[in-house]
């Protein structure tokens, strides 16, 4: 019999945009699930996909108070993630690019609801245990806090293009005797005791973490539509940004690029990024195959810019001359000098070496502005002028500065990645 509850409830609050869809598509392709009143929730059964998954890689014991088909049912009692601060829900485009041809595929434009960065949830999670289970329990429940504390989480659609990454804002974490009439009054009216301390623990993490700091060379812009311009520079909450899809997709295109010219089998980016084919049938039905990827991106904020609108024509290739009625104009961001650096964060989970090696000579190019971001790069925007290079590989850790030397056993390692790529 259970004689005890733990109840973990609190504040968590979005580091990034968030896609939670419901599958209808009223506003967009893909809208924002809304309760009764219109207002944007977290399914339960989001959040506890989630911890499940996390907390099988840490301990696999821990699964089964998750339950399952065969022994038990679940010990843990999630609730729907309910809204306490909504800084806003905004439609974004999204589009889908040749990377055999650089340009956009045809009919591959969409569009999707977010729920905005700063927006917070309210959430409660509980689990019956004995007597005996207590120390297991709170054990649990100490990875749990750590894994919303340390914003090891990511909830809905697109988490590896950086949507969905959940803080923790504040907690309480009451452990109820049910044999006690205190501790059971309060737990049936609902009163948090507050009794239990929940104390951060350490989690290895096997993954490569390639970090890049640097400024923007001239201007950069994400078309999103505009009342001043025909198009302005995308932003969320009024600052302009690098969505991760955009580097994602520029990464990823310079990667087939660079085994196409080493003559490498391209494979390995389909592992790293994951793909998506839907043009096999079996037996007459349509079949598709997926593979989510292990490469993960987060957004950039341009914190310190100057907009301007620049009036542009239409040539006409073959004369040379304007197209009537093509005129129009866009207003892109330019980064400031005395701007505090950009950072582009790049993630690998499970890294082999040759993998690490790959994203390393993409890093390299980007760093050096050989590699554009965002729309109208064939005028000259988008590109970086890198400062730093941090590559952090389980206990490894190389920093990277423009103009200086590495010393030569950080040469040697990197020597290792790239060797390993070309054999």
């Amino acid at each position: 019999m259970y004689g005890n509850v733990i109840e973990f409830r609190g504040t968590i609050s979005l580091l990034s945009p968030l896609i939670i869809g419901k599958g209808d598509s009223e506003n967009s392709d893909l809208d924002v699930i809304k309760d009764k009143d219109g207002k944007p929730f977290i399914p339960a059964t989001s959040l506890a996909g989630v911890l499940r998954e996390e907390i099988r890689k840490i301990n696999e014991n821990w699964d089964r108070f998750f339950g399952n088909k065969e022994k038990e049912q679940s010990r843990l009692i999630f609730n729907d993630l309910t809204i306490k601060k909504l800084t806003g829900i905004k439609v974004r485009d999204g589009i889908r690019i040749d990377n055999k041809i650089g340009i956009v595929e045809d009919k591959s434009k969409f569009d999707y609801e977010i729920v905005e960065r700063g927006s917070a949830f309210g959430f409660k999670i509980q689990s019956l245990f004995r007597t005996e289970e207590r120390e297991k329990i709170h054990q649990l429940f100490r990875t749990i806090k750590t894994l919303f504390s340390k914003s090891k989480l990511r909830i809905g659609a697109k988490t590896n293009n950086g949507f969905g990454i959940l803080a923790l804002s504040d907690y309480e974490c009451s452990d109820y005797d049910l044999t006690d009439r205190k501790a059971l009054s309060c737990y049936l009216k609902n009163i948090p005791l507050n009794n239990l301390k929940l104390e951060d623990i350490e989690i290895e993490s096997n993954k490569a973490i390639l970090r890049l700091r640097g400024s923007l060379i001239n201007s950069f812009i994400i078309r999103d539509y505009s009342d001043f311009a025909d198009y302005e520079t995308l932003k969320s909450l009024d600052k302009p940004v690098i969505t991760s899809s955009s580097l994602k997709g520029a990464i990823r295109a310079r990667a087939e690029k660079i085994l196409h010219t080493l003559d490498k089998d391209t494979n390995i980016v389909n592992n790293l990024f994951g793909y998506v084919t839907d043009n096999s049938k079996s037996e007459g039905r349509h079949k598709s195959l997926a593979k989510k990827g292990r490469v993960t991106v987060k957004e950039t904020l341009i914190e310190d810019y100057e907009e301007k609108i620049q009036d542009r024509v239409k040539i006409n290739r073959f004369t040379g001359g304007p197209i009537n009625t093509a005129l129009f104009n866009s207003m892109p961001v330019f980064f400031k000098n005395d701007s505090k650096s950009l950072e582009l964060c790049i993630e690998i989970d499970c890294p082999l070496p040759e993998e690490v090696a790959l994203i390393l000579l993409v890093m390299k190019d980007l760093m050096t502005g050989d590699i554009a971001l965002g729309g109208e790069k064939s005028i000259g925007r988008g590109r970086f002028d890198g400062e730093t290079l941090e590559i952090v590989v389980g206990k490894e850790r190389i920093l990277y500065k423009k103009g200086e030397e590495l010393t030569s056993e950080e040469k040697n390692l990197l020597n290792a990645y790239i060797n390993k790529l070309l054999e």
